[in-house]
């Protein structure tokens, strides 16, 4: 189910998306970037949280040092998987990294594929979450007009099967 149709500005800063149709349910969410800010090469995204409505919590800062773990059931350190992607630039900018709180790379789509990528996530302990929005940054380092521009994010309760994402 479409649960947010969203634009990230070209910012480098943690961008808050809240679902507009209220919390939702989801064992599996799919980040779905329709385009760039007008690069040839790719979509990238550095940061990638679910918002979890029972945690909340305040959104990683994405700093060397950061101590505080985000509780976001979207995130690797909290038993998030990636359970299937589009494509992904090479092996340095795989979807993980926008999962990971690590101070790196981001995820970057293949090359010359600036439009429709994504990736599938499986929440943490393949659990069901009441989800209330999304977080992502854009990449700061270089190549921002391959940022994610416009965007949607699929919420499934049950599989990773294209058919349980529904628009």
């Amino acid at each position: 189910t479409m649960v947010l149709a969203g634009t990230a500005r070209m910012e480098f800063r943690v961008q808050e998306f809240l679902f507009p149709g209220g919390p939702v349910q989801a064992e599996y969410v799919q980040l779905f970037g329709l385009n760039n800010w007008g690069g040839s090469c790719c979509i990238e995204a550095y940061e990638f949280e679910v918002i979890d409505a029972e945690l909340g919590g305040m959104p990683s800062l994405l700093s060397p040092g950061n101590v505080a773990l985000p509780q976001s059931p979207a995130l690797i350190p909290n038993g998030a998987q990636v359970v299937a992607y589009s494509s992904r630039y090479d092996a340095n900018h795989s979807p993980e990294n926008m999962l990971d709180l690590v101070w790196g790379l981001p995820w970057a789509s293949g090359s010359g594929q600036p439009t429709n990528q994504w990736v599938k996530i499986r929440l943490a302990g393949g659990d069901l979450y009441t989800l209330t929005g999304v977080r992502i940054s854009p990449r700061a380092d270089c190549c921002q007009d391959q940022t994610v521009n416009d965007f949607k994010v699929l919420v499934s309760t049950t599989t990773d099967d294209d058919a349980a994402f529904t628009e």
